[in-house]
């Protein structure tokens, strides 16, 4: 983006009269995200872990049949 393009968007923006709640509604919302992202990582992680459980485990069954 153009800085100066850049510039005048941030200006804009802070001419708002409420920009401060505009402000702490996106802080928010990173914040959301950032959890988000993390609760997906650990479903993600914990499905993996069982999915290798039971193949090992269904390996076991195999190998004593």
């Amino acid at each position: 983006m153009d800085p100066e393009r850049e510039i005048k968007i941030k200006e804009s923006i802070k001419a708002v009269p409420y920009f401060e709640k505009i402000q702490r509604s996106w802080e928010s919302a990173s914040k959301m995200r950032t959890w988000i992202n993390e609760k997906k990582k650990n479903l993600s992680e914990r499905i993996q872990k069982e999915i290798i459980a039971n193949q090992e485990e269904s390996k076991k069954e195999k190998e004593s049949a």
